[in-house]
Formats: structure tokens, C-alpha cells, sequence
């Protein structure tokens, strides 16, 4: 058993035994946090395996920043990474060629874990089936497992603290963190019967099924609105005028309040023509609201606590809905707040840096306050998941866009956001689209919760304090 002493706590101070010293000698390496982690798993009842145990291979992506196309095999780094699958959107794009030569020295297949080893450090993910080609760059790890210990018991644990905590411990540099390879091969993992890895596991395959059905969701509703808004016919007419530089506006076109380039650029005004020539109905985001728009604001000395009010800042929102890296502030702060305070079912909507991206807040949130850089909408004459869904969709992020100023970053008022055009289609589609956005937000939470059961399960196990019984029944 490794021996290590606490001798104090502030400064931090622990003697450890000479065996615990191996080929890293800074101080950090041995803080008592990362000693008790240590002891835990090397202690686990049923054994623990080296992560270079469970793998045939673990290598990088490509350490050549590549040629990016602007169409072609998608090209993943460490930010598309998630607990909770791959962005396969928000992505660059390289030749079948480029990718081919790539994947001489690293082919990612479904099965294989990639794990984050260069700025976010430590995010594991298994490739799931019947996912696109992609190539990987050197800040993911990928790591082909030998299938002897279940592959998403695995991505739990390198998901929870237990496993955070060691890469932490492992990392190097500090500007850029970088996790050798190496150094990720001696990551310690738990090993426990067949039977919990499989339930553990079993949870967070069944989450990738639920997202799988919430794309499916999200894709549909995709497809009703843009065959209802022709986008066919407006994509042709970007790619037919996109490379003319100039634009000509008719005197009576133009709005007096708006006569800058910016707001008049080409792209915005043949959006608009299209939609109106394609019988759509544009309403201004004012005419649809029951209150008037409220903006938020952050308490003086951005004072937070960790536990009481939660604290919305625009760097919560998600598609539709907020993450749940919330910061909570004081009840007497919160009361300062008071007048820009959101409830359950509100909908709240960026205005600066990121504009435009509209979110429902959860029915989990019984109340919560909201930073500048968001508004509070409270809508009327329209259902909100229909709402946040033509918002965020493309479309509706070129109409809050051709609202925004700023030079050096994008901004919003309350006047801009009440005069942004949201497309109105047929009632009963508009309904079908809710009702498909509505599940869709639902069966992500799931998702969401159910890696976050799987990863409590694992801490639970290490700790001693999992329930047989769930396994069991």
C-alpha cells in the first residue's frame, strides 16, 4: 500500500514514501488530492489495469495542420469531443486524399475511444456506429481497446472525477497542457465484475441511443420547415450571388433607422425577398411577446457562491435549452435582480458575442437570474419550442445577424431584438415542428442525465458506496 502523510493543509505540505517517487519530482505531482485518488484505485477490491492494459494502441491525430477545404471529410479536434457524443457540426473539412493519408498512421473506427489531450484535457468518447468518415488532429488521443473491459465503463470513468483527477495529475505544461501519450497509457483504471461494468456501460449506450433519436427529431423538423420556406431556392440564390461585392437598394426599401452597409448587404436583402416571394410571413420578435423585453445584468463583484440562486450567464446556452455549468449567487442578490428574474418556460436570447442563440429555460429551474448579455423573452401568439427552433436555425440567425452592430464585438439592444423577423408558416406544421423540438430537448436531458447516473455510478463504486441491488435486480 502506498504510504503519504498530510503534514499541513494551507501551506500544503505531505510527506510521501520514497517508493511513492517515481520519474516526476515536482511538487505539485504529489498534492494530497491526487494521493488520495491514487490510494483509492490501486485499492479498488477487484483490481485495477493500466489504461496501456486495455488498449492494442494509443496514438494521436495528425500532427500537420492540414489543408481545409470548404467541403469534404470532416476534421475533428478536441473541442467537438463531448461527455456527451461528437460535434459532427461545428467542424472544418479536409480532401478524401488528405484524410486517406491521415489515417495510414491513425484510422478511427467505431469501437475505438478518443480522448482529449490538448487543451481540454481528458473528455472520452467512444465512436459509435454509423457515424461519418473523419479524421482526428494531435490534440485527440485515439485508442484502439481490446474489448477485455467494457468500452463505455471505460468512458465513464475517464468522464468522472476519478478520472479527471488523474489526468490532471498527468499533464504537462502549463500555458497549453499537453498529455503525453505516454503518459496517458499509465491512466489506473478500476476493474470490476462483468455484470457492473455492463450496467454501468449499458447507461451510457443507452444515452447515445437517446441523442441518436433526438437528431432524428431535430432532422425532421428541419426538413418540414425548409420545404416550407423553399430552401432550395434560397440556397441557389446565395451561391448565385455570392461573389458580388455590391448591392442596390431602392429608396423605398430602405429603413431610415438602418442605412448602413452592414444591415444592407446582399445576402440579407435577397433572404428577406425570398421568404416574402416564397409567401412566408415575417413578424417582428415584438409583436409576438406578452411582456416586454427584458435585459439582465451581473451582481457588483461578480460574487458567486455554491449553492443558492442560479446565475445564467450567455455562455450557458445550449441549443434550446442551457448547459448545466451554472454559477448561483446569494437570495439578497438574487432580490437586486429582481426585476430581470426568469422562471421555468422562459425563453432567454444572446445579445452580445455570440447574438441569437434563444434557449427554453428547464422546468428544473423553478427561478434563476440572467447576465447582460441576455434578454428575457416571455412570448404570445406563438408556441416557444417553434420559437427557439426558427431562431436558432440557420435562417434565423441571418435575420438576428443583419440586426447587430459593433465593430469589435456584435451586440444587441431591446429595440434590435423586438424588430428581428421570425417566419411564420403554416399553423399545423409550426405545431408538428414543436412538438418534434419539444422531444427533442427532452430526450437530450435524458441523455445528459444518464451520463451523468453512469459517472456517479463509478465514483459510487470506487468509494464503496454503490448499490449491488441495481445490478442485481
Amino acid at each position: 500500500m502506498h504510504k503519504f502523510t498530510q503534514i499541513s493543509d494551507m501551506p500544503s505540505m505531505v510527506y510521501v514514501s520514497p517508493k511513492m517517487i517515481d520519474d516526476r519530482v515536482e511538487a505539485s505531482y504529489y498534492r494530497k488530492q491526487y494521493l488520495d485518488v491514487d490510494e483509492k484505485i490501486v485499492t479498488f477490491n477487484n483490481g485495477f489495469m493500466y489504461l496501456k492494459n486495455l488498449c492494442t494502441k494509443i496514438t494521436d491525430g495528425t500532427h500537420k495542420t492540414p489543408d481545409y477545404k470548404p467541403e469534404g471529410i470532416k476534421f475533428i479536434t478536441a473541442k467537438n469531443i463531448l461527455e456527451d457524443g461528437i460535434d459532427f457540426e461545428d467542424v472544418k473539412y479536409i480532401s478524401k486524399d488528405e484524410h486517406n493519408e491521415i489515417s495510414k498512421r491513425c484510422k478511427v473506427e467505431p469501437g475505438d475511444m478518443l480522448f482529449t489531450k490538448v487543451g481540454r484535457i481528458g473528455y472520452a468518447k467512444v465512436v459509435p456506429a454509423n457515424v461519418p468518415n473523419f479524421s482526428i488532429f494531435v490534440s485527440v488521443a485515439l485508442l484502439k481497446l481490446k474489448g477485455n473491459v467494457d468500452s463505455r465503463f471505460i468512458e465513464a470513468f475517464l468522464n468522472s472525477k476519478y478520472g479527471r483527477i488523474q489526468s490532471e495529475r498527468l499533464v504537462k505544461g502549463s500555458n497549453q497542457p499537453d498529455f503525453h501519450l505516454e503518459d496517458i497509457a499509465e491512466i489506473k483504471v478500476p476493474i470490476p465484475s462483468p455484470e457492473i461494468q455492463k450496467y454501468i456501460g449499458d447507461k451510457v449506450k443507452k444515452a447515445e441511443e437517446l441523442r441518436e433519436e433526438a437528431k432524428r427529431l431535430k432532422k425532421e423538423a428541419e426538413e418540414i420547415f425548409f420545404n416550407e420556406i423553399n430552401i432550395v431556392s434560397i440556397d441557389n440564390a446565395f451561391k448565385k450571388e455570392q461573389h458580388i461585392k455590391f448591392n442596390w437598394i431602392n429608396i423605398d426599401e430602405l429603413d431610415v433607422n438602418r442605412i448602413d452597409a452592414e444591415y444592407n448587404r446582399r445576402k440579407y436583402t435577397i433572404l428577406v425577398k425570398l421568404l416574402i416571394d416564397n409567401n412566408i410571413t415575417l413578424i417582428p420578435i415584438s409583436n409576438l411577446l406578452e411582456e416586454p423585453i427584458v435585459s439582465g445584468s451581473t451582481p457588483k463583484g461578480g460574487n458567486y457562491i455554491e449553492n443558492g440562486i442560479p446565475f445564467v450567464r450567455a455562455t450557458n446556452l445550449c441549443e434550446y435549452s442551457i448547459d448545466d455549468n451554472l454559477v448561483y449567487i446569494s437570495k439578497e442578490e438574487s432580490d437586486k435582480l429582481k426585476n430581470s428574474e426568469i422562471r421555468s418556460g422562459d425563453v432567454v436570447f444572446s445579445i452580445a458575442g455570440s447574438i441569437g442563440v434563444a434557449s427554453i429555460i428547464p422546468s428544473y429551474i423553478e427561478k434563476a437570474n440572467i447576465n447582460q448579455a441576455l434578454v428575457r423573452l416571455r412570448l404570445n401568439n406563438i408556441n416557444k419550442y417553434y420559437f427557439v427552433f426558427v431562431v436558432n436555425s440557420s435562417i434565423g440567425r441571418l435575420l438576428s445577424l443583419r440586426l447587430a452592430n459593433g465593430a469589435v464585438q456584435l451586440n444587441l439592444n431591446r429595440e434590435e431584438v423586438g424588430n428581428i423577423m421570425v417566419p411564420r408558416i403554416n399553423d399545423n406544421k409550426e405545431e408538428i415542428i414543436a412538438n418534434k423540438i419539444k422531444l427533442y430537448i427532452e430526450l437530450l436531458y435524458q441523455s445528459k442525465q444518464l451520463i451523468q447516473e453512469a459517472k456517479q455510478d463509478v465514483e459510487d463504486l470506487i468509494e464503496g458506496n454503490f448499490d449491488m441491488s441495481k445490478v442485481k435486480a
